[in-house]
Parts: C-alpha cells; sequence; structure tokens
C-alpha cells in the first residue's frame, strides 16, 4: 500500500493538491444519507458531471493527459464542513481514501450538500472505490 499524507497550512485553510474545488451542492434527488462519485476522464466527461452535480464556478482546467478528476458529493453539517487532511492510495483494494479533520466542537444536526472535486494522476493504480472519512462509495 502506499501511503500520501497531505496536511493543510495555515490555520483552518484546506490546501490539498488534489483538491480542485469545494462547493455547496450536490446532484438533483440525492439523499442525506448517499455518497456518491463519478470519474470525468475528459473535457466533454466533466462538464456533463458539472451540470448534474449542480456546480456554478467554472470549468477548471485540467491536463487530462496526465490527470482526470473525481466528483464527491455528500452531506455534512453546515457548522463543520468536511477538510480533508490527507489521502491514502490502496493499491490492492484500488481505492484512494480521505481522511478528514476531526471536528472538536458540537455541531448542529443540519444536513448541508457538498461537492469535492479531486484531481487524481493517471500514472496510480486506476481508482474503483473513494472513501472519505467513514463513507465509502464505488467510483461510476
Amino acid at each position: 500500500m502506499l501511503c500520501i499524507f497531505i496536511f493543510p497550512a495555515g490555520c483552518g485553510t484546506q490546501t490539498m493538491e488534489s483538491l480542485i474545488l469545494q462547493e455547496q451542492t450536490s446532484p438533483e434527488g440525492m439523499a442525506t444519507n448517499d455518497f456518491i462519485a463519478h470519474k470525468a476522464e475528459n473535457q466533454s466527461e466533466l462538464k456533463k458531471k458539472w451540470n448534474d452535480y449542480n456546480l456554478t464556478k467554472d470549468l477548471p482546467d485540467v491536463e487530462w493527459q496526465d490527470n482526470y478528476l473525481l466528483l464527491l458529493a455528500t452531506y455534512e453539517s453546515s457548522s463543520c464542513p468536511h477538510k480533508i487532511i490527507g489521502e491514502d492510495i490502496d493499491k490492492v483494494d484500488n481505492m484512494i481514501s480521505y481522511q478528514l479533520k476531526e471536528v472538536k466542537k458540537d455541531c448542529t444536526a443540519d444536513a448541508s450538500p457538498t461537492t469535492m472535486v479531486m484531481k487524481i494522476d493517471r500514472t496510480e493504480v486506476e481508482i474503483s472505490k473513494v472513501q472519505l472519512g467513514s463513507k465509502t462509495a464505488d467510483i461510476k
């Protein structure tokens, strides 16, 4: 297993290189207990997924020959948003795991949607599953 740990710099700032975007939205009809993941391997796939996930910011520039993107959608407490502090790539299980910063305060019990767009290096193993904290999803 190859382990890569990336830690944020600065107080409360999320600076992982693989995190392209985090926006408070999700695909239509997504249930509050869902965690879903989709892969975009080219600009046309990204444009379709961007619309499916209701993202409003501009499409990122991607070097598609070297990278692809994962779009991850889940729900979180609006007072305690997810902050990714590290990632592991398990080449045996073809899974990438993102570790979340531990929350040390009381959080509201609401369910706020969030989508994270992650850049993945194509030279790594072909990823088929993703884990975000304790939630796992097959990549579609």
